[in-house]
């Protein structure tokens, strides 16, 4: 009976460790990628958008949540979206859809994230910059984005 119950303890303790190194483990990996994206976003990151909307995706969310924290935890860092529109369309709506852009990912900032909108800055830039060719619809995509940078002040 002995030792059944110390070879039952023994199995318990031998689970409950494999447990724990993979709770270490998954924690690592999830710091890992928290560190990554904070690089990103120090380097500046792009969200990308459908033609014609200004619909941030719910895939996005990591990178505004980690920005947020970012934010939250350094008062003096600042938030730039800079929103971007293909060639397609006249240039006065794209202007404003590049504007639109950069204001929504503001608005889920502040209302989804509690960011205060004094460390957010947007500025839409139409279709004036371009980071691919506007010839191709895969170019186009890439065109419709906003870019993401923390900066300090």
């Amino acid at each position: 009976m002995i030792k059944i119950i110390g070879l039952t303890s023994i199995l318990a303790l031998s689970l409950a460790m494999v447990g724990c190194t993979s709770a270490v483990k998954t924690t690592n990996v999830v710091d890992q990628k928290t560190a990554s994206v904070m690089s990103a976003l120090q380097n500046g990151v792009s969200l990308y958008f459908d033609t014609g909307s200004s619909y941030v995706e719910p895939k996005y969310d990591f990178y505004l949540k980690t920005a947020a924290h970012m934010l939250a935890a350094q008062p003096n860092l600042v938030i730039g979206l800079e929103g971007h529109a293909d060639n397609v369309g006249q240039t006065g709506v794209n202007h404003r859809i590049s504007n639109e852009r950069a204001e929504a990912v503001k608005n889920k900032l502040v209302t989804e994230y509690n960011v205060n909108s004094d460390q957010i800055m947007t500025i839409g830039f139409g279709s004036a910059e371009p980071i691919k060719d506007n010839s191709t619809a895969e170019g186009r995509a890439q065109n419709r984005r906003v870019t993401i940078k923390i900066y300090s002040k």
